[in-house]
């Protein structure tokens, strides 16, 4: 792991690399940097999303994006390019470490499964509100469904199962709810009482410990799926429309017992 001291002076020459590239984040006057290291149990992620020059894009840079990012970056931080004869062993040291860190980053980038971890690990915890009514349902409610977008683990676009107009038919509407009740999550949620892998003797150890761990992950994963469908239980019993509907729908009944007499 990184001093402070090697990943500020590891960020300064990042800095002057990419002095001469406009669109680089290090000349973003409105991005913040990278962020703290990630660490649960005896795992640890840096931002790998900064070192490869995403640090803006993060989960939405796509394979062409990432692949271009690495190859911008592979060729300013090559250490080949930039030792000379009065680079002194640290500084060598330093730009080493520093293209080692773009290579990882890249690599776990460009590797599905890991990247899942990641991401999952990068995001903001699930905050979903349950203290909304009838009456603020639009403002409250409806907001909270577009960050549970990114995780479908499914075909599609969930997006277009959020149905945010007032005046919506009651079939979207109907569609909307029975979507999300089958909602499915990819997140993954890596837990601190994880083995490392690498511990394993052979590939029936690490077998084993894949098993565990996953066991370990699937807890936590429950939890985030019942509070998902607390919520969206909760959203579908405050929605007026959904509301305005069941009334309807009683009034029909009663005036059809009542006509029966």
């Amino acid at each position: 792991h990184r001093s402070q001291s090697a990943a500020k002076l590891s960020r300064k020459a990042s800095v002057a690399s990419f002095q001469s590239d406009a669109d680089a984040q290090e000349n973003d006057p409105n991005y913040k940097g990278p962020k703290p290291d990630i660490k649960i149990g005896n795992m640890v992620w840096e931002d790998h999303y900064d070192i490869m020059g995403l640090g803006r894009e993060r989960h939405l840079a796509d394979a062409e994006a990432i692949r271009v990012a690495y190859r911008t970056r592979s060729l300013m931080l090559h250490p080949d390019k930039l030792i000379t004869p009065d680079t002194t062993e640290e500084e060598k040291e330093r730009l080493d470490d520093r293209f080692k860190r773009l290579n990882t980053a890249n690599e776990l980038l460009n590797d599905t499964k890991k990247r899942r971890v990641y991401d999952s690990v990068d995001a903001p915890p699930t905050k979903l509100p349950m203290k909304f009514e009838t009456e603020d349902f639009f403002e409250k409610a409806i907001p909270a469904f577009q960050p549970l977008v990114r995780w479908f683990d499914g075909k599609g676009d969930a997006a277009k199962f959020i149905e945010s107009d007032p005046a919506a038919p009651y079939e979207k509407v109907r569609k909307m709810y029975e979507f999300w009740a089958k909602f499915k999550s990819w997140r993954e949620f890596p837990h601190e009482d994880e083995e490392d892998l690498e511990s394993a003797e052979d590939r029936w150890g690490r077998r084993q410990i894949e098993q565990e761990n996953k066991k370990k992950r699937e807890k936590k994963k429950k939890e985030d799926t019942d509070k998902i469908k607390r919520f969206v239980e909760r959203a579908e019993e405050k929605d007026p429309r959904v509301i305005k509907k069941r009334l309807e729908d009683k009034e029909a009944r009663e005036a059809k017992k009542k006509a029966k007499g």
